[in-house]
């Protein structure tokens, strides 16, 4: 069966802060298009980089904490809240989408007079999709046995 989990992914995303152009003490939510479903422990999720939004990068990993071979707590935290139940491993499918006119920091154009500030540029429609898998849940741990005191 498959679940609309667009909520989660809505959540998280809308904690996220990034650059405003021409202003680089303040920052914003990001404008992203989001889709997600579960089916079993397989999660598709979309994220779209809008037209005339502005962003840091387009790389998946900087917006979105969920990294191959970690625990992805985070998420389940967010889906449990929902009353979504899930597996005990999960698996992302990943479809990155930037449309043609999102703006992002051209690191390779420094601003001389800003530390860690980059000129923005729009860039052309671009779209790469990628998967991660969560790590396995660690076994609970055996409680320790008493030490024998040879009483």
């Amino acid at each position: 069966m498959t679940i609309d989990i667009t909520p989660a992914f809505a959540a998280y995303f809308a904690r996220n802060r990034g650059p405003v152009p021409g202003d680089p003490e303040a920052r914003q939510p990001p404008d992203y298009g989001i889709s997600a479903s579960l089916d079993g422990a397989a999660i598709k999720l979309t994220l779209t980089f809008r037209a005339g939004a502005a962003y840091c990068c387009y790389d998946w990993g900087c917006h979105l904490a969920l990294s191959a071979g970690k625990r992805w707590e985070w998420l389940r935290r967010e889906l449990s809240a929902r009353g979504v139940p899930t597996s005990d491993r999960l698996e992302l499918r990943l479809s990155s989408v930037i449309e043609e006119g999102a703006v992002f920091f051209n690191l390779f154009r420094p601003d001389p007079a800003r530390r860690n500030w980059y000129a923005f540029e729009p860039v052309a429609a671009y779209h790469y999709d990628v998967s991660a898998v969560e790590a396995v849940s660690a076994p609970e741990a055996e409680p320790a046995a008493a030490p024998d005191r040879g009483t």
